[in-house]
């Protein structure tokens, strides 16, 4: 049941499931690898599978907050570590050797006793886990935010010898993000789980989910999800956290989720942005319900890294206090989950959108954290220009959801429907690669240019996608532009000049891959 915070489906491939797939002890040949774009998820996955009293090994040094099944740490604590160590200070290379080669018997011994090593997708190539019988890879891999790992990373797990994979993810979420417009117009920006999924591989979408109140999960549901989306919780057993007035509603009582209007104007902060009026607005709710909440419950989402700083220097006083939050932006939420989201979405002008918000994917998770109570604040006008923001308003406006200061441009609204229904919001925004199709040849049209609705929906390539483009894409014109951005202009003579000894270097004999 239930994938992120909405939806998602899973990609099961390597034939047919086998009634002893999950006895590892039981079949010794059958090595397991979790796997997935970031620390955190892998952390909850091995949190999870410690309380299931299976044998977890964490691989990788990155920032897992899991220090006492990090591989690493397991071999410090074996009898031999004693030994190991003194060999390694021997002068004698013949004894270091020993030493090297200790470690690595002890690394596979410990490896070949897990019943599940868990690893990121870049971490699970690393030289420690294919020690012992584990170097012949994993016959089994799970991915976890498959949607969101680049396909040129979700592929190193995979090369590890797999014979069985399920992918786990949520096209409907965040995808892979690119810095390269080169590698974005190549198609590198479509996930693995996207390009199968297109391609017509079977899915399986988890149709429940068990984190948010249903109030929150209904308008996820409807627009990104075709309002496939059931709950696995009731209204009861996530009740609004004391503090703050939420808006009263027939089909729930006290609703914990409202839009905050506030009459504002953002402000430049060298490349970044803020807005002092709604940073006041939000660290005022954020005082009034952090004394109601378990410590650490609280998060505040917002996409500027300028308004981040200000908001921590507004709730200073709380934290030294001992009253525990999290301020971080968008992207670094997805795959995590907490009792109250804040959103500051700053933008706030007379002619500018949403911004950085706009992606309607990016929107999918911010409204998808939270699991007792969701605080959107904003510029109204603002946020009703932008197509992915607009229906989002309606609809929270019909459902008597909406707060706050500057409400007459949704007053005007009158009797228009929001649009929702049935995932008629977005319908572009479901297909399975995302809100562009990721294709750098696709019939003589421009590369990543958006599908039509009918296109979408349908799930089908668009016409003469196979087709050779009229104009073949020069992908050196985008890469020579992503190195010159941000260049400062007294750097260009230096870069020309690096530029000539690298073309006066003899050149490197190509490497041979199997």
């Amino acid at each position: 049941g239930g994938g992120e915070g909405g939806g998602g489906e899973s990609e099961g491939g390597g034939g047919e499931r086998e009634e002893d797939d999950d006895l590892p002890r039981a079949h010794p040949h059958c090595r397991i690898l979790v796997t997935g774009f970031s620390n955190i998820a892998i952390d909850n996955i091995a949190a999870g599978l410690l309380e299931r009293k299976l044998v977890v090994v964490r691989a990788g040094r990155g920032a897992t907050k899991l220090d006492h099944i990090a591989l690493h740490n397991l071999v410090q604590a074996t009898p031999e570590w004693a030994s190991i160590v003194a060999q390694q200070r021997d002068e004698a290379p013949a004894v270091r050797k020993q030493a090297r080669e200790l470690e690595k018997k002890v690394t596979g011994r410990l490896v070949d006793e897990a019943d599940v090593v868990c690893a990121t997708c870049l971490s699970s190539a690393g030289f420690e886990l294919h020690q012992g019988s584990s170097g012949r890879g994993f016959t089994h891999v799970l991915m976890d935010e498959a949607a969101q790992a680049s396909e040129v990373s979700a592929l190193v797990p995979l090369a590890q010898g797999c014979e069985k994979l399920v992918l786990v993810g949520d096209q409907a979420q965040l995808g892979p993000q690119l810095l390269s417009h080169a590698a974005e117009r190549l198609g590198l920006g479509e996930s693995l789980f996207g390009r199968l999924v297109r391609q017509g591989a079977k899915a399986v979408f988890l149709d429940t989910q068990f984190r948010m109140h249903p109030a929150i999960a209904a308008y996820p549901s409807k627009a990104f999800y075709h309002g496939r989306l059931g709950n696995g919780v009731s209204a009861r057993e996530r009740p609004p956290p004391q503090g703050f007035e939420w808006p009263q509603t027939g089909a729930h009582g006290a609703t914990p989720l409202v839009f905050l209007g506030v009459e504002s104007s953002e402000q430049q902060v060298g490349t970044s942005r803020a807005n002092r009026a709604e940073a006041a607005v939000v660290a005022d709710a954020a005082r009034r319900l952090l004394p109601n909440l378990p410590r650490g419950e609280l998060a505040i989402i917002t996409p500027y890294a300028a308004q981040a700083d200000s908001l921590r220097g507004l709730l200073r006083e709380e934290e030294r206090a001992g009253k525990k939050l999290t301020i971080a932006t968008v992207d670094a939420f997805q795959g995590m989950e907490h009792e109250v989201i804040v959103v500051s979405t700053v933008r706030a002008s007379a002619s500018a959108g949403a911004g950085f918000l706009s992606d309607p994917r990016r929107l999918n998770v911010l409204l998808t954290r939270a699991r007792r109570g969701l605080l959107l604040v904003g510029h109204v006008a603002t946020l009703l220009r932008d197509p992915a923001w607009a229906p989002l308003l309606r609809y929270m406006w019909r459902e008597g959801l909406v707060q706050g200061e500057g409400l007459e441009p949704l007053r005007q609204l009158g009797a228009e429907g929001d649009g929702v229904d049935g995932g008629s919001a977005a319908p572009i925004f479901n297909h399975p690669s995302g809100p562009w199709t990721w294709l750098a040849f696709d019939g003589g049209r421009q590369a990543g240019k958006r599908q039509t609705g009918a296109d979408a929906t349908s799930g089908g390539e668009p016409d003469g996608a196979a087709a050779a483009p009229a104009v073949a894409y020069d992908w050196r014109k985008d890469l020579k532009a992503d190195g010159a951005a941000g260049a400062e202009p007294e750097q260009e003579a230096a870069g020309a000049e690096r530029a000539a000894v690298k073309e006066a270097a003899p050149k490197r004999k190509k490497p041979r891959f199997l």
